[in-house]
């Protein structure tokens, strides 16, 4: 009985398979498609720029003390607790002493970075240690020049661009009196000043960017952005001054949030009162922001 049931069961799947055959004709079998979902696919959120709480007040402030003199100001600030960032317009503009600053930054990469420098190397018979002193604290300009000549303004370009700084260039040396009777002159932007002091406010605890900030610390030009803040705030800037131009940027460190400010100042007529407006003008952010 059992093999008479094993063999109907072989016989059956025989006869399936046959039909199977006869029925296709040996030809592949459509499968049917995937039905595709007819629902889009939620779209990922565009970046959204950080909330501007005191956009308006700002250019209120700004607008009250640079509206009545003669001179163009491009300004910027930056509050970084939140991340905010206000300015007018950024256009390469003479930099003056402002672009030590940046060169600062290419010396201690050459320090820190390469290793193919230190603080003990001398060029000219200073070492690079006083050379940034000199070149930052009293914004020696035979200093800036000696690195310069050491390092050539090319590479410092080159340095500049490929680190996102792109209005920010060196045409001449400093003191070069023909070629700014020429009209050559080192440019950099308010935008290049605040992504430096953004890398720099953001590695403030770790070498190099803590001794450069040291530097800028040491600061003894406080005439324009610290001249009418509080007694005992700590500030990092870094002035320029040509004959109708007047540059002042700044790092403040305050009890109501840590801030920067650029301000970039030229086609001076009265540069007494350029100094004044510079002055005023921090003063009046640093009380809006604390």
């Amino acid at each position: 009985m059992k093999k008479f049931l094993i063999l109907g069961t072989v016989l059956l799947c025989i006869m399936v398979t046959a039909v199977c055959i006869t029925s296709f004709g040996g030809r592949e079998v459509a499968v049917a498609p995937t039905p595709i979902p007819t629902e889009a696919p939620t779209p990922t959120p565009e970046p959204t720029e950080p909330p501007r709480p005191y956009a308006a007040e700002i250019e209120a402030i700004m607008d009250k003390r640079f509206s009545n003199i003669s001179a163009t100001c491009h300004w910027g600030v930056h509050t970084f607790s939140d991340g905010a960032t206000y300015q007018n317009t950024s256009a390469a503009v003479p930099s003056a002493s402002i672009v030590k600053m940046f060169m600062m930054d290419y010396v201690f990469y050459r320090i820190n970075t390469v290793g193919d420098v230190s603080l003990s190397d001398t060029y000219e018979g200073i070492t690079v240690e006083t050379l940034l002193e000199e070149m930052i604290t009293v914004s020696d300009n035979h200093a800036a020049n000696v690195f310069m000549n050491a390092f050539g303004m090319d590479t410092f370009n080159a340095y500049f661009a490929e680190n996102g700084y792109t209005d920010t260039c060196l045409k001449r040396k400093m003191l070069d009196y023909d070629a700014m009777d020429a009209g050559i002159e080192n440019y950099t932007s308010v935008n290049d000043v605040l992504k430096f002091f953004k890398k720099l406010y953001a590695n403030r605890d770790a070498a190099p960017y803590s001794d450069m900030l040291d530097l800028l610390l040491r600061q003894t030009r406080r005439g324009k952005i610290p001249a009418n803040l509080p007694e005992g705030v700590r500030i990092a800037n870094k002035t320029g001054e040509l004959a109708d131009v007047q540059n002042d940027v700044a790092i403040i460190f305050s009890e109501g949030g840590d801030f920067a400010l650029a301000l970039l100042v030229s086609d001076i007529s009265d540069v007494g009162d350029a100094i004044t407006a510079m002055s005023r003008t921090a003063s009046d952010i640093y009380a809006l922001l604390n």
